[in-house]
């Protein structure tokens, strides 16, 4: 069988499939099963060795439907040819189809304040496009919540692991998993109850980049994994967009991408300056957008405002105002009292 042998190799080469790809081209010989059995050969590959070291039970039909190979019709081109040759899923592999629009998201493990409040407010707005799949690693942090905003808005999920997955990582993030396997997609190149390790991460981060067009950086330290995933885009030629959110050493990285040529954002809706989406519905969500982030700032530094004052700050008309404090009332924001002073709703 073809794909056992195939996934025996994989392992010999500790998953890594650049070397493994290297020698099935350089040794090909009529058709992939024949250059399977020659490396099989010239390897001396020893079947009960690797199985007995990864405790992994071979009998792949039980993984119907969890596991994808290079040649199977619908592996993508941009796994393959990112060196990604074997994966295994639980979920919708369709959410990796070319037509399927995807925006990948990584950051902080240990975000600050604004970087938590920014990265949910991106999603928010994501959302109101109604066509976007979220793409994230699934670490504590910036992952966790850009992914379990997604599933509070509605939206499609992609997490990608650097363990297997059928073991959770953080343990944390079980029910996470769990969901975004359910609704989403869950993917990785190891096996299903591989325990992380160290290597995998920065090697997985590779995969965040190449299945987006954008990816956005949040927060990103030196020497962080937020960094390399953010190299990677831009070798890669992809749309890197780096909010920049206080001048510190938490972002010392983002600069370092924005210096390299990542786009730099201070607000959350400039994302959608960066879209491929050429609509008036979206420039009308992001003056909204905008507009309600503007009200609200200002009804927290100023609790009781009178609304007539804001409209007066803001210098758009009161019946614009107006509506959209109503409409904040409405989303259960803020709520006014008889005198017309506004306040926040903790």
């Amino acid at each position: 069988m073809i794909e056992k042998k195939l996934l025996l190799l994989y392992l010999y080469f500790g998953y890594n499939f650049f070397k493994l790809r290297n020698l099935i081209e350089k040794n090909f010989k009529d058709n992939l099963e024949k250059t399977i059995d020659l490396l099989f050969q010239k390897l001396e590959i020893n079947e009960d060795e690797i199985i007995k070291r990864y405790n992994f039970d071979f009998n792949l039909e039980s993984y119907k439907g969890r596991i994808k190979f290079f040649f199977d019709r619908d592996f993508p081109d941009f796994l393959y040819e990112n060196n990604a040759g074997i994966i295994f899923y639980n979920g919708n592999w369709g959410l990796l189809d070319k037509g399927i629009f995807r925006i990948s998201i990584v950051g902080s493990r240990k975000p600050l304040t604004v970087t938590s409040k920014f990265t949910n407010d991106v999603i928010k707005i994501l959302s109101s496009l109604g066509n976007v799949v979220i793409v994230s690693g699934l670490a504590a942090g910036v992952d966790t919540i850009c992914l379990r905003e997604a599933l509070l808005n509605k939206m499609k999920s992609v997490a990608i692991l650097g363990n297997g997955i059928d073991y959770y990582y953080p343990y944390m993030n079980r029910s996470l998993q769990q969901k975004i396997a359910a609704d989403g997609l869950v993917f990785s190149e190891y096996l299903p109850k591989q325990r992380p390790n160290k290597y995998f991460f920065p090697y997985r981060n590779r995969l965040i980049s190449c299945v987006s067009e954008v990816i956005i950086v949040i927060q990103a330290s030196k020497n962080s994994g937020s960094l390399i995933t953010g190299n990677y885009a831009l070798e890669m030629g992809k749309t890197l967009i780096v909010p920049y959110l206080q001048n510190s050493e938490e972002f010392e990285g983002s600069k370092e991408l924005i210096n390299s040529g990542g786009i730099m954002i201070t607000k959350p809706s400039e994302v959608l300056n960066f879209l491929p989406f050429v609509s008036n519905n979206v420039v009308a969500y992001k003056e909204n957008y905008d507009s309600d982030y503007q009200v609200l700032e200002i009804i927290k530094n100023q609790p009781g405002i009178k609304i007539e004052k804001i409209s007066n700050i803001l210098n758009i008309p009161l019946p614009k105002t107006v509506e959209i404090i109503t409409n904040l009332e409405i989303e259960g924001k803020v709520y006014t009292d008889f005198n017309y002073s506004v306040f926040i709703i903790e």
